[in-house]
């Protein structure tokens, strides 16, 4: 059954139904996660989001929002991911009328510029168990 007029704060959705159905036994940081990205989501629209804010629209504004403040597209990317998860759950259950459509942000291809020390270890196990000298 639809939320009337669909009201309720997307924090109050979020810890009522979506926390105790898909998020039981999370860690603390995945919580965490969650409850910055709703914070972030009303920094945007400059109030406590409802799920009626729940639009393709304000996703994706809400997302290169971020990235015009200095955020890497990941971190929105990271938004989207978490507000979709909540606004899916609530469209198969049907407390909202419309699933997202909104698509991640296009993320640029990370080149590494160092190994990192796993790699380092495994390039010397590689390098050792060569025969010959190694110079």
């Amino acid at each position: 059954m639809p939320f009337s007029s669909q009201s309720l704060t997307l924090r109050d959705a979020f810890e009522s139904h979506y926390r105790p159905q898909r998020l039981r036994g999370a860690s603390l940081s995945t919580l965490r996660q969650f409850r910055v990205t709703i914070e972030n989501f009303s920094r945007f629209l400059k109030h406590r989001p409802t799920v009626r804010d729940l639009t393709d629209d304000n996703l994706i504004a809400a997302a290169y929002w971020m990235t015009d403040r200095g955020r890497s597209p990941a971190t929105a990317n990271k938004l989207i991911s978490n507000l979709r998860a909540i606004w899916e759950f609530l469209a198969r259950t049907r407390r909202v009328p419309k699933f997202p459509t909104v698509r991640k942000i296009t993320e640029p291809e990370r080149i590494p510029i160092a190994w990192n020390s796993e790699q380092m270890r495994l390039l010397w196990v590689s390098l050792l168990s060569q025969k010959g000298d190694i110079d």
